[in-house]
């Protein structure tokens, strides 16, 4: 959800932490995993630090190849609820009704969205 490894590693780094702490009374750890994650990185986005942000400060040796997957960035330029319900549904393969459950909204707007984004990406690979 973030486009960057190392984001989302500390993301769910930071996650896993603060679950620890209030393990037991959690009772749906999958839930609240989903939800946390999601939320995290949402905050992390809107907090502006992100990769394409600095992706010109990139330096590449000449020895060096950097593969860029398009599709990849077709769905970084998504929207973050977009780009979630993307995420959520064709890479952790939750429901419509999961996914609603994580972005707290109705199966009809994560299908809203779901429809838009796809939208999107075809747009964006077409060109």
């Amino acid at each position: 959800m973030t486009h960057d490894v190392e984001a989302g590693a500390d993301i769910a780094q930071d996650v896993f932490a603060k679950m620890s702490r209030n393990w037991v009374t959690i009772e749906r750890p999958d839930a609240y995993l989903q939800r946390a994650l999601t939320n995290a990185s949402s905050n992390w986005r809107r907090t502006g630090r992100t990769a394409s942000r600095k992706l010109h400060l990139l330096v590449v040796r000449d020895d060096e190849l950097v593969v860029f997957d398009g599709l990849a960035d077709a769905v970084a330029k998504l929207p973050f609820r977009q780009r979630a319900v993307v995420v959520l549904r064709y890479y952790a393969d939750l429901s419509e009704a999961e996914i609603a459950r994580t972005l707290d909204c109705r199966p009809g707007t994560v299908k809203s969205l779901s429809s838009r984004a796809l939208a999107a990406l075809s747009k964006e690979i077409d060109r």
